[in-house]
Formats: structure tokens, C-alpha cells, sequence
């Protein structure tokens, strides 16, 4: 994704979704920016990493959540940044050994994998083990997959949702704008399954949280019993997204 100004979108909770959009300019799907009345406390400004580049967390989010050792790790900003981090995690083609050129074509080819997954039984399937009471918060499954087939359009809830579950995945995003974790989009059994972490960059951009413990020891995707992870998701129950905070209706 690449940062443009966008109007405001706000869940039930007053928190901007990380997800939801509005159509732009050639039929892409931007994902909206945080209203002036939305938390503003975290690192305003982030630019977007380099494809492969490794820096530092927003300060806040470093101090609140992780430590020294958990690094920002670059994807590129081109509409598919979602994609590009999520076949970062799972290392798809050895994406993370390859030049940034290689990367960009692995993570577009990722995207057509889900694309070509998605059909009505899965999308129906998806939805039924989520538990959605009402579906026509849902779009068509032929809207998702034209989407999907656009490398320039930008992932909505939706598209998260169908990667994670098609895939397996945990994912938790903390927004680098309120210094919060974002509640209500995880996997559906976090304990049970393997988790990546992502930055939500100014509400524009999704970037991988990377573990870095030596040259080349680091870590995109946390495996299920990962002691971090454990205590991370217990904190994200208990009290960061606690009861009602934590309603998948919140981000639809």
C-alpha cells in the first residue's frame, strides 16, 4: 500500500478499521485513514521500510508490547502489502532469501494462490465457523475475487479474514498510529494455531513484526506454543480486547 490522504472509517469501538475502504481512482480499494477524533498518541508519519529492510518498532508499541530483539521488516508498498507480508511469514519460494524484485513476483503469485482458493463453499465456510449473524455485511464472493485478482487493490477486512482462515493463521496487528493492538481481527483459534504479528503502518501499510536474534536468526511466523506468543494472547484477552471488544461485528 502506498500512504495517500483518506476520509475517516471507524468501527463500532471509535477505532479505524484496518480494513475497510472506499473505491479511488481506477477502481482501486483504499484503505480509509484514522478521523482527527481518533486515537493520535503513536508514530504519526512512519514511512513505509524498503522491501527487506529491517529497523526499529514504533517506540511505543517496542516498549509496550516487545523488546529490543522484535524488528519492522520492509515490504513492498504497491497494493498488495498484505500479501507480500503474509508470504513473507510463511517463506513461500524461499521469498525471504530472494532479491526484492523476486519477493514482489512471489507475493503477487501468493495473492493468485488465495484468489484461486476462493470459492462459495469456502466463503460460506469461513463465515459459518465465525459465527457472522448477519451475511449481508458480507460483499459477493465474485466481488472478493475480482479484488483479489488486482495486485493494486489494497486487502479490506474481508480478504485478511479469508487468508487467515484459508491459511490457518493468527494474525494480530498492532496500529502504529494508537499504539494499540487492533481487537477483533485474529485467527479463530490463536492457541492453536501459528501467529504472525504485524505493523499497521499510518493506516496505509502492513508490515511484517520480525524477531531478530542473530544474523540469521529471525522469526516472521510464531510457532503455537512460542512462550511470547502465549503471554501476548492471554494480554489480548484479559486486557487488550477483552469480552465484547473482541466481536468480529466490530470490524465488518
Amino acid at each position: 500500500m502506498v500512504s495517500r490522504k483518506k476520509s475517516a472509517s471507524k468501527n463500532k469501538k471509535g477505532r479505524s478499521s484496518p480494513a475497510k475502504g472506499a473505491r479511488g481512482k481506477k477502481g482501486t480499494y483504499q484503505v480509509k485513514m484514522a478521523s482527527s477524533r481518533a486515537p493520535r498518541a503513536g508514530a504519526v508519519g512512519l514511512e513505509n521500510l524498503r522491501s527487506g529492510q529491517l529497523t526499529a518498532l514504533p517506540r511505543v508499541i517496542q516498549s509496550n508490547f516487545f523488546g529490543t530483539d522484535y524488528k519492522r521488516y520492509g515490504v513492498h508498498d504497491d497494493g498488495s502489502c498484505f500479501f507480500h507480508t503474509v508470504c513473507s511469514a510463511l517463506n513461500l519460494s524461499d521469498c525471504q532469501s530472494k532479491s526484492p524484485a523476486a519477493r514482489q513476483r512471489i507475493g503477487h503469485q501468493f495473492r493468485r494462490m488465495v484468489q484461486h482458493k476462493l470459492s462459495a463453499q469456502s466463503w460460506n465456510n469461513i463465515w459459518k465457523k465465525r459465527k457472522l449473524q448477519d451475511r449481508n455485511l458480507l460483499p459477493k464472493v465474485d466481488k472478493v475475487r475480482t479484488m483479489l485478482g488486482n495486485t493494486k487493490t489494497w486487502a479490506d477486512v474481508y480478504m485478511i479474514f479469508l487468508t487467515m482462515d484459508l491459511y490457518d493463521l493468527n494474525i494480530i496487528f498492532f496500529d502504529g498510529t494508537s499504539d494499540q493492538i487492533y481487537c477483533g481481527v485474529r485467527g479463530l483459534q490463536p492457541h492453536n494455531q501459528r501467529t504472525l504479528l504485524v505493523l499497521w503502518v499510518n493506516h496505509a501499510h502492513f508490515e511484517p513484526i520480525v524477531r531478530v536474534r542473530g544474523a540469521k536468526d529471525r522469526t516472521f511466523l510464531y510457532e503455537k506454543d512460542d512462550p511470547f506468543i502465549s503471554r501476548l494472547m492471554t494480554q489480548y484477552h484479559t486486557k487488550h480486547c477483552p469480552g465484547p471488544s473482541d466481536n468480529i461485528h466490530n470490524v465488518l
